[in-house]
């Protein structure tokens, strides 16, 4: 196993969190990536029950566990759960087990696929052999994926750079780097709106047995991106919106426990609405709050705030009746707007980028 990966995850410790919680955060992600449109959509959503969530950037998902784990008022983050099985895998190191005992799951979200981007040349895993491969930042879930993927296909790059996604695709423009990965629900911002045909890249398969052993199958529809012409079969993770072990009985626990149980319930009660066209990301369609994922449990908070009597669901808006308007022009205009409005509501989501 990667001694740097190893290493880095150790180096996120498990630190005593008890402070006042005076604000509620959720850890997210890059501004071009999937997990900042997440915690933006689920804001909104609290948003309308007076519930103000500060969604932070972060370089991604190890940044998130350390931030979870050690920051006061920071009672979310959104991770890969390949993170979590990582540390799950070395049980008989006393600090990874601390690690895994803290970390809890609110809810399992969507699946991320795992994009390779390369030049022309290269075609599979085996051929990043003695290439420069960006993988990711330091404090990234992608870091974690890069390198359990080369190192289960015994492929060694001559290079792994340790740089975040948008300083990878800069690199590879610049000849610095032959490929990159990127761990991301479809469809990344990244790519969708910064590549195009011009930079001669693709999309590389991943379908290596070897790769296939640590992860689900997934693929990367045709013209998911405008540069991309065909499917793409790759694997993917799964993210997670995680949380901490709130299970002491100090005050900050007790506090930071509720504020779990309502936006987990605020989520819930609302995702038909983060489904519709407008209101979040395309991914909310495959969102399956109650999908098992082993080595993951569910926060006994969570399961309070589901269970518990509050009901925080967004009411459907009232359609004024074109009928009382007087004007036979603006009635005929009324139920026209009406009709596209429904029409809209019935569309899926793709095209939301």
């Amino acid at each position: 196993m990667h001694a740097r990966v190893l290493g880095l995850v150790l180096l996120l410790g498990l630190g005593a969190v008890d402070a006042r919680a005076t604000e509620t955060t959720m850890m997210t992600g890059k501004p071009s990536g999937t997990y900042i449109r997440f915690g933006e959509d689920i804001a909104r959503v609290t948003r309308q029950f007076g519930l103000e969530l500060k969604v932070a950037r972060s370089a991604g998902s190890l940044e998130n566990v350390e931030a979870v784990l050690k920051r006061s008022n920071t009672q979310f983050g959104i991770v890969q759960s390949d993170v979590l099985d990582f540390v799950a895998s070395f049980s008989d190191d006393p600090e990874l087990r601390s690690m895994a005992s803290a970390m809890r799951m609110v809810f399992p979200l969507y699946a991320e696929e795992v994009h390779l981007l390369a030049k022309p040349e290269i075609n599979s895993l085996a051929d990043l052999q003695d290439k420069r491969v960006a993988v990711g930042s330091p404090t990234s879930g992608t870091l974690l994926t890069a390198t359990l993927l080369l190192a289960s296909a015994g492929v060694k790059p001559a290079d792994e750079v340790e740089i975040d996604t948008e300083e990878a695709l800069q690199a590879m423009r610049d000849g610095q780097v032959d490929a990159m990965f990127y761990v991301a629900g479809r469809p990344a911002r990244l790519f969708s709106q910064e590549v195009t045909e011009a930079d001669q890249l693709k999309l590389v398969p991943i379908t290596e047995s070897a790769a296939l052993n640590l992860y689900p199958r997934s693929v990367i529809p045709a013209r998911t991106y405008r540069w991309q012409p065909t499917d793409v079969p790759t694997v993917a993770v799964r993210a997670v919106l995680m949380t901490y072990d709130f299970s002491k009985p100090t005050r900050y626990h007790r506090q930071a426990c509720a504020m779990v149980g309502k936006v987990a319930r605020m989520i819930a009660s609302n995702l038909d609405w983060l489904r519709r066209p407008g209101h979040g990301h395309p991914k909310w369609q495959e969102v399956d709050l109650d999908a098992d994922l082993i080595n993951w449990d569910r926060s006994p908070c969570a399961e309070a705030g589901l269970k518990g009597p509050d009901d925080y669901k967004i009411p459907a808006p009232q359609e004024v009746s074109c009928a009382a308007e007087a004007n036979q022009i603006r009635r005929k205009l009324c139920l026209v707007k009406q009709q596209l409005r429904r029409e809209q509501q019935a569309m899926p989501s793709a095209s939301l980028m």
